[in-house]
This record gives C-alpha cells, sequence and structure tokens, in this order.
C-alpha cells in the first residue's frame, strides 16, 4: 500500500542482528511479530450533530442510520436493535485502497446481547440507498430496555430528534498504528545476566525504539489500523476494518477496545465479523 515509517524498518534490522548475534536470548520471535504487526490507519473526523440532522446515508459512529423497505430497522424480542456503526464501503476503499465493493455496512446489536459474537451485520446494496427511500427511525422505550440500554443509544434518550449524534465526515490523513509493547528490560530482564556489551547495547537500542513508538505509532479509533493486545492479539485475528478504543464516551468497552474485521474469500467475497475485548 505504502512504505512504512523509516523507524520499523530499522527496528526490523536491528531485530535481526540481535538474533544473529545474541543466540543466547529469547522471546525475541515475539517483538519480530509485533514490529510487523503495525499498519497505517485513518483517524476519522467526528462531527455532533443533531440526531435528525444526521446523514442517515452516510458514515455514522453514533446515531441513527439508514433503512429502507426490505432493509428495515432491524428487532429483536420485539424491540427495536441499536445501531452500531454505519460505513459506506465505497468510501472506505477510496480512502483505504482495498477494495472492499460496495453499499452501506451496518452492525447492529439487540439490547441485552453479548457484543461481538451477538452482532447483526449486514450490507444495505448501494443501488438501494436513496434519501427518498428512508424509512422513519422508530421510538425506544427506555422504561423497556431499563438498565440494558447501552451507552450508544444516549441520542434517542430524550427523543431521537433532539440529542446529539456523531457523523463521520471525513478521514485524516494516514496514522500508522503499532501495538503497546513493553521493552526488553521490563519483560526480559534476566536474559540480559551474562551477555557481552555488544548484545546488551544492541538490546538498549532496541528498548528506546520501542519507548519510541509508544508516542509515535499509538493505537485508537480509526478505519484499517491495528490494536491493542488484551484478550487475543493482531495476529490471531483477521484484519480490522474498523477499530474502537473504550475511551470514547458512546462506546463502552470496560476499559478496552473492539474490532470490526473482514475476511475476502479466494473469489472476492467479503464477510465482516466483530469483536471486543476488556482488561
Amino acid at each position: 500500500m505504502t512504505r512504512n515509517p523509516k523507524e520499523i524498518t530499522q527496528m526490523r534490522k536491528l531485530i535481526s542482528k540481535i538474533k544473529a548475534n545474541c543466540p543466547d536470548l529469547d522471546r525475541l520471535e515475539d517483538y519480530e511479530e509485533w514490529v510487523n504487526s503495525g499498519v497505517w490507519s485513518w483517524p476519522p473526523r467526528l462531527k455532533e450533530v443533531p440526531a435528525e440532522k444526521i446523514n442517515r446515508c452516510g458514515d455514522v459512529l453514533n446515531g441513527p442510520i439508514y433503512t429502507c423497505e426490505g432493509y428495515e430497522w432491524p428487532k429483536y424480542n420485539n424491540l427495536p436493535m441499536v445501531p452500531f456503526i454505519q460505513l459506506d464501503l465505497k468510501r472506505c476503499s477510496r480512502v483505504s485502497g482495498v477494495d472492499l465493493g460496495t453499499g452501506l455496512l451496518q452492525v447492529w446489536f439487540g439490547c441485552g446481547l453479548i457484543m461481538g459474537e451477538d452482532a447483526f451485520i449486514r450490507v444495505v446494496p448501494a443501488d438501494q440507498v436513496h434519501k427518498d427511500k428512508l424509512l422513519p427511525v422508530p421510538a425506544f422505550d427506555m422504561e423497556k430496555l431499563g438498565d440494558s440500554t447501552p451507552a450508544y443509544l444516549f441520542w434517542a434518550d430524550t427523543g431521537w430528534r433532539a440529542t446529539k449524534a456523531t457523523q463521520i465526515v471525513s478521514y485524516k490523513y494516514r496514522y500508522f498504528t503499532l501495538p503497546h509493547a513493553y521493552t526488553f528490560r521490563e519483560e526480559h530482564r534476566e536474559q540480559l545476566l551474562g551477555l557481552g556489551k555488544n548484545c546488551k547495547q544492541m538490546i538498549k537500542e532496541l528498548d528506546s525504539m520501542i519507548e519510541f513508538s509508544r508516542e509515535r505509532f499509538s493505537t485508537g479509533t480509526h478505519l484499517m489500523g491495528t490494536f491493542g493486545s488484551i484478550q487475543y492479539y493482531p495476529s490471531e485475528c483477521p484484519t480490522p476494518l474498523f477499530c474502537f478504543e473504550g475511551d470514547l464516551e458512546f462506546y463502552n468497552f470496560g476499559d478496552g477496545n473492539g474490532q470490526l474485521f473482514f475476511i475476502k474469500d479466494s473469489t472476492g467475497k467479503i464477510s465482516f465479523s466483530l469483536d471486543w475485548s476488556c482488561l
């Protein structure tokens, strides 16, 4: 897609050099896997708007999304499901350079369901998306929802026309993301005992690069990119389409994060899934 930052290339070369010259050191493969998990992302530009004025045909991070005949507002236990996110796949393709198809990708939840494994995910075909086809937003009975009301439904709390929703209006310039990592000294200090001066110096240099990466290449909420490891590692997962951090006030992952993943098979068919983890 695009060339990696020079610091990433330098770390890869240094790790290879350490492996070749310091054969008694273990766990260097973990650092190779870590540095290879870095990838470009595109942070969204967000705008708070009254829920009634949100563009339901566009990218919505928090608020009412698109429905039409044939793609009505879904229900769970006779209650309207809650929209989690909507992304215009053509726009995502244009920004990221990855062919993701077209249409509106939507993720929904039924109140009380477990986020991730119980997500209802669908794609509304592009030829069905037009503002003239929009169906009304249903009323949400907050008393029936009770304690199961998710934070990302607060836009409907006092009547959906009155409160704020969040629109993705555009995407910022690309930003390289790399999961948080601990230095070799923090994780494997005991291995440094008995090492020669040259190996210790290279480890010191690697640790300085790792500390730099924490500030320069952090993860967050963005299109594509990668995420911090909590209950699973990026290498164990499909490719992220969108990453969520728990510090967003309307998404609560319990001091954790969530990811919307995609997989493209040999025929070009794309499937989507959602997962989340917390401390």
